[in-house]
């Protein structure tokens, strides 16, 4: 995504309109691109032979409008912001897009008596934006709670509404001790029929303790249950971590846990075959004819052992380390450099559990206040817990892991004239995606520039 921290966009806003403890900052962008793999899934049947992936490119333009708006009182500190984009592609025109959101946050409070926050945000979501719109979702307020990072960040490319929702407290006791508690609520709704809605709502906590001015150890638990459209019902979940949090110097800070995670095993709901047979969850195959079949293991053909992941061979849950950090650095007030990395388990657009592992590098620099450099590397890793059933041309049965691994490059740079209302920007981005399942790997590359006018 050729896109800057919301933090970042914020900092280029212009005066606004005030109206009393409200300041309004509309502002309007237009872009231009190219994308060098607009189908990425797309195949070509016009060769002989293996089938193949084809790439088809296309450049488009695309116009945003928005607003950002911001409330100070002596009590209150709220932020939030609306937008709404238009996006045409100049040959295929079918891909053309539109989408739109709005997300805010508030504070209330201090930690010697009470500390409330709270955030909210929807969006139209595609694969892609090519401004700095604010919609990436707000980090976790919540200190020593664990780190969010981009959400989604490479793992869908469809249409879909993103919905999250949650609200943080935090109190200290003392110059030692520090607690804090939230909850919080996301659900995805995929225009397209063929992929499974997700959602699911937690409850964590964290209690810390002050080592040293600088340093505080915390013990973090969470417990939620996420759903799926593909689910019999909702499976519980939680995690516990226990770390460090940090500023040894005016220039650097982490925050890392380790710990354990736990993750039921979904029932999935039956699937209907071709020839009119259901398949259970637990194997089980009930015949257009009534016969019902037990579960049967796979075996190797040559020693008649059980292959791996088969159905008799199926934990009735997943468990195991589960990790979170975060490591700034600013070495002068102009460069600046962040890690992040995280695992989890999480239900899938396509119905079934994964386990996920991500990392982000990012990196940026201002030579002067008017130019920005930002440059992000990110991966992304996603195995399913459960193997899946593919068939040979022969018609043979075979299991494998569903394994993607995606890599992301971008950069951007942004100039805005001192004084002036306006910022000039432009990007770069490369992904490339490795996958296990056949014609699923495939590189994409884009190039965007634009000009965005703020009031």
């Amino acid at each position: 995504m050729l896109l800057l921290p919301c933090q970042a966009a914020m900092a280029w806003q212009g005066d606004g309109i005030t109206m009393g403890r409200l300041t309004l900052s509309p502002y309007v962008s237009v872009s231009l691109a190219y994308d060098s793999n607009v189908r990425p899934l797309e195949q070509d049947f016009t060769l002989q032979g293996e089938p193949s992936l084809r790439k088809v490119s296309d450049t488009l333009h695309e116009v945003q409008v928005g607003t950002f708006a911001v409330w100070l009182d002596d009590d209150w500190q709220i932020n939030g912001s609306a937008w709404g984009f238009w996006r045409r592609y100049h040959d295929l025109d079918v891909e053309d897009e539109e989408g739109f959101g709005a997300r805010f946050a508030l504070a209330r409070g201090d930690r010697d008596r009470l500390a409330l926050s709270a955030f909210q945000l929807f969006e139209r979501r595609f694969d892609f934006a090519l401004e700095a719109a604010p919609a990436s979702p707000p980090p976790s307020p919540v200190p020593g709670g664990e780190i969010v990072l981009a959400d989604e960040f490479t793992r869908n490319q469809f249409e879909r509404d993103l919905l999250l929702f949650g609200i943080n407290a935090g109190r200290d006791l003392g110059d030692r001790i520090e607690l804090d508690g939230g909850v919080s609520y996301r659900k995805t709704d995929y225009k397209d029929d063929r992929f499974f809605d997700e959602s699911g709502h937690a409850i964590s906590f964290s209690a810390g303790r002050r080592l040293r001015a600088e340093t505080t150890a915390f013990l973090h638990g969470g417990y939620g249950e996420e759903d799926n459209e593909n689910y019999v019902k909702a499976v519980p979940y939680y995690r516990v971590l226990a770390g460090l949090r940090a500023t040894p110097t005016e220039k650097t800070s982490y925050n890392v846990g380790v710990g354990y995670q736990r993750y039921d095993r979904a029932e999935q709901r039956p699937r209907v075959l071709d020839d009119g047979s259901t398949v259970f969850s637990d194997g089980t195959m009930l015949l257009e004819d009534g016969t019902q079949l037990p579960p049967q293991p796979l075996r190797n053909p040559v020693t008649g052992e059980e292959v791996d992941g088969s159905p008799a061979q199926q934990n009735d849950s997943q468990d195991g380390l589960a990790y979170n950090a975060e490591i700034t650095w600013r070495p002068t007030t102009k460069l600046f450099f962040g890690l992040s990395t995280r695992n989890e388990f999480r239900s899938s657009f396509t119905g079934d559990q994964r386990e996920v592992q991500m990392a982000q590098l990012s990196a940026g620099y201002s030579p002067l206040e008017s130019f920005q450099i930002s440059l992000r590397i990110g991966y992304w890793m996603e195995e399913a817990v459960d193997k899946i059933l593919l068939f040979d041309d022969e018609g043979n049965e075979r299991r494998i892991t569903d394994r993607r691994e995606t890599l992301t490059a971008a950069g951007r740079i942004g100039f805005r004239p001192p004084q002036r209302g306006y910022e000039l920007y432009a990007g770069v981005s490369y992904e490339e995606v490795q996958s296990s399942i056949e014609l699923q790997s495939y590189n994409r590359t884009r190039f965007a520039a634009g000009l965005r006018v703020t009031y």
